[in-house]
């Protein structure tokens, strides 16, 4: 990285550094575009590098393992205030106790997106916790299992409005298969929705509770995740439901989707709707 500081004239010598806005600009345009080990190879080579790019660093955060979310924890629980101040989106999956993500919640406070695809407590205190973590967040965007909030059984669940965190969640995406069989869980009577992701269930999918959430005066996307298209488009076909809002999503295009560092399956929905409106 030295050419970044100095350059070298015709005669052999050094000439005056870059200013220091350039150079910091250089970096943090690096950083925006450069894979997670370049951006912590930028961290090591100057102590005013490492204080613009740190921060990108920790903008958006995966954690896919237990071990990876203590060391999470370990690295910021001394500095709350960056904590809180830099991390806004947060993705925590795989082998991540609930308790860790609870921790990592209350240590992350300025949270506005996140995807919480981890197992669920059959504990009612844990579930307790992870859910009043989770209303002391500025959340705006969630995608997570309903057990993980409700002691990881499948109960009565109180109308969704009813809890702090929904009203004022935009884009949410529900894991549960179940959804939509026996009720809407009031999801259309959200104040700010306007992005919902449920799963399609040929044969068990209620399609005058599809018609009612669908009825939301705020609804601009709906991602009905199912398993064949042909299937799919046939039982709305046959429930009369052609709505250019609903956008049909399989496993593997989901896949792909997710795996496009450009594009979050909310901004796939979006171009989608946007095309048929055209």
């Amino acid at each position: 990285m030295a050419w970044l500081s100095t350059t070298t004239s015709t005669h052999g010598q050094c000439s005056q550094p870059l200013p220091f806005e350039l150079e910091r600009y250089i970096f943090i345009l690096a950083s925006a575009n450069s894979p997670l080990n370049n951006i912590c190879s930028y961290l090591l080579v100057a102590r005013r590098v490492h204080c613009w790019t740190e921060k990108l660093l920790y903008q958006s955060v995966t954690l896919s393992d237990e071990e990876r979310a203590c060391q999470f924890i370990s690295s910021l629980a001394l500095r709350p205030d960056f904590a809180q101040a830099k991390v806004t989106t947060l993705c925590m999956t795989g082998s991540v106790h609930i308790a860790t993500a609870t921790q990592i919640l209350w240590l992350c406070k300025g949270v506005t997106d996140l995807v919480l695809w981890i197992p669920p407590s059959y504990e009612a205190a844990a579930s307790s916790a992870l859910s009043e973590s989770l209303n002391t967040l500025p959340l705006v965007r969630i995608s997570f299992p309903l057990s993980l909030i409700c002691g990881g059984l499948r109960v009565e669940f109180p109308s969704l409005p009813s809890i702090d965190l929904f009203t004022k969640i935009t884009h949410l995406e529900l894991l549960e298969g179940w959804v939509l069989w026996n009720s809407t869980l009031g999801v259309e009577f959200l104040p700010c929705l306007t992005h919902l992701s449920l799963c399609l269930s040929v044969g068990r999918t209620d399609a005058a509770l599809l018609h009612a959430v669908l009825g939301h005066p705020n609804m601009q996307a709906m991602i009905l995740r199912i398993q064949d298209h042909e299937r799919a488009q046939g039982w709305l076909d046959g429930a009369g439901i052609s709505d250019r809002r609903v956008v049909l999503v399989d496993q593997l295009e989901q896949e792909i989707i997710l795996a496009g560092a450009q594009t979050t399956l909310w901004q796939y929905a979006d171009h989608i709707v946007q095309q048929r409106s055209q």
